[in-house]
């Protein structure tokens, strides 16, 4: 008895020291695995509409939107919450029908990343709508909304380029060719 008390006071001083520099406002981004302050870059919350359409959304607090575009009938999103399972989600809203996958799905477009689920005693991909799909002016218009996003958040664009640098995951290491593309068209302007 006196040892279980022991060891779990240890425990909890470790779990308590492992935690104690870690921020309730630190975030990490979906896309180039940046760790930030959420009071201190300011991404926009994603829109009450996509919270309606998606019941996924509506639970796990809130959520903030770090690329969107809109391509005829279909909406596609990058987002993230301090709740989500992993470091945030893509969202592909199509004829009323909301599809929840990783972020790499939409901004590669690749089947590999596609969303599963468990039916018929096995993890299989979900059964998509036929027009979710991923054009090259999708992924791309995607890329460029998100690196605009960025540089808003981050309070410029050579603040987030620094950022990037100094915490992101190697540019060699992205395996989005469109965001590469987009991301070099970026660090050219202006």
């Amino acid at each position: 008895m006196w040892f279980t008390a022991v060891t779990n006071l240890v425990l909890v001083i470790l779990l308590a020291q492992a935690t104690w520099g870690q921020s309730p406002f630190t975030m990490s981004d979906p896309v180039f695995g940046i760790t930030y302050d959420l009071r201190q870059v300011q991404f926009h919350e994603v829109p009450e509409s996509l919270r309606q359409t998606c019941p996924a959304i509506r639970r796990g607090g809130r959520w903030w939107l770090y690329a969107y575009l809109r391509d005829g009938d279909r909406q596609f999103f990058v987002i993230s919450s301090l709740s989500a399972s992993e470091s945030g989600a893509s969202v592909v809203i199509s004829s009323r029908t909301c599809v929840v996958g990783n972020p790499d799905w939409v901004l590669t477009g690749d089947s590999q990343s596609a969303p599963v689920e468990f039916r018929n005693g096995k993890v299989q991909p979900v059964i998509l709508p036929k027009d979710i799909t991923f054009s090259d002016s999708v992924l791309h218009g995607l890329a460029s909304d998100l690196l605009r996003r960025y540089a808003e958040a981050f309070g410029g664009k050579d603040k987030f380029l620094r950022v990037l640098r100094e915490d992101g995951l190697p540019i060699d290491d992205w395996r989005k060719p469109a965001l590469r593309s987009e991301f070099d068209k970026f660090v050219r302007t202006h």
